[in-house]
């Protein structure tokens, strides 16, 4: 089988990855007491409450910066210079080591609220900052710049469609990924927008269902399903499923291919799951990997994410490599 993508040679840096990043704090608690309903029967909750950095975006950028590729990072932060939330993440993003491009055009740095409860899913809180400004004559500007291989628009909300527009049209060669937010799924005019772009859409299951208008589990995303996005429009499209995989159907190419999960141990924390199988499927795609190895690498690197707690917190280069000889 040939291989996934075939990247433009003219290219600067490998990628550019746009445009959530927050302050990230991670409620952590220890199995707690409940009733025959599940609601917990103390009143006192022990928790311990560490910050990082987090944000979809950000997460994919620092995983392909482990893996050794040349990133270009542009986010959106809170336009008071000596905001809590701001000075927090430019602090900890210069320990990364790695180009990034803040935009200070919000109403405050948005902040994600994580609580773990080991034997439960994560329950996420997040609080998205109204837009003052959109900075696109800069976007398009420092795109044109980089000259990336791959474009990566990642938690994209309805708001921000006209800053992906300007990242995918300014350097017309590049690969482009879109990873929508629930929120732009259900706004089907922004959403069909982006489409037109041509991009590798990448879902998971419940963010398909917003966008076929049809409740759906993870277990019941079958190609006629599937189906419906590329009437709308879509070429590529990965859907991720939990525990039941996923899916890349690319008509075109006459791919459908399913990838089971693949397991290292029980899972700690699914939160980033699905950023980290968006870096690996880039990583696999600059390594001239087939649709298949693609896939592959993406759930490889899934199944060592849930190892771990927060949703910034990543696999590293060795983990992942030793997950794929496995």
């Amino acid at each position: 089988m040939k291989q996934f993508v075939t990247l433009p040679k003219d290219k600067g840096v490998d990628v550019v990855v746009g445009f959530s990043i927050c302050e990230e704090e991670l409620m952590h608690t220890a199995p707690l007491p409940r009733d025959a309903y599940g609601f917990i029967k103390q009143s006192k909750i022990p928790m311990t409450c560490p910050h990082y950095l987090g944000g979809t975006s950000f997460d994919i950028a620092v995983l392909l910066h482990n893996l050794g590729y040349n990133i270009q990072l542009m986010a959106t932060v809170g336009k008071d210079e000596s905001g809590p939330g701001r000075l927090f993440v430019e602090r900890l993003l210069k320990e990364y080591k790695f180009p990034y491009h803040l935009f200070p055009v919000r109403d405050g740095t948005s902040a994600a609220r994580i609580h773990i409860e080991r034997g439960r899913d994560p329950i996420i809180f997040s609080h998205k900052t109204p837009y003052l400004s959109f900075p696109l004559n800069e976007i398009k500007q420092l795109t044109k710049k980089w000259r990336p291989a791959v474009v990566v628009a990642s938690g994209v909300m309805p708001e921000e469609v006209p800053m992906v527009e300007a990242m995918f049209e300014a350097h017309p060669s590049a690969f482009r990924i879109l990873n929508p937010r629930a929120e732009l799924t259900k706004e089907q005019t922004p959403f069909e927008r982006l489409l037109k772009l041509n991009p590798l859409v990448c879902l998971n299951h419940q963010e398909l269902s917003m966008c076929i208008g049809v409740d759906i589990s993870e277990d019941e995303v079958t190609k006629e399903k599937v189906d419906q996005m590329h009437e709308k429009g879509v070429d590529a499209i990965i859907v991720t499923c939990n525990e039941h995989g996923s899916i890349l159907s690319y008509p075109k190419h006459k791919l459908w291919i399913h990838q089971s999960v693949i397991r290292f141990g029980e899972p700690v924390d699914k939160t980033g799951a699905g950023d980290s199988f968006i870096a690996a499927v880039i990583a696999a795609i600059f390594e001239g990997k087939n649709a298949e190895e693609v896939m592959l690498w993406g759930a490889t690197m899934a199944g060592k994410k849930v190892l771990l707690e927060g949703g910034s917190n990543v696999p590293t280069d060795e983990d992942f490599k030793q997950g794929l000889q496995r």
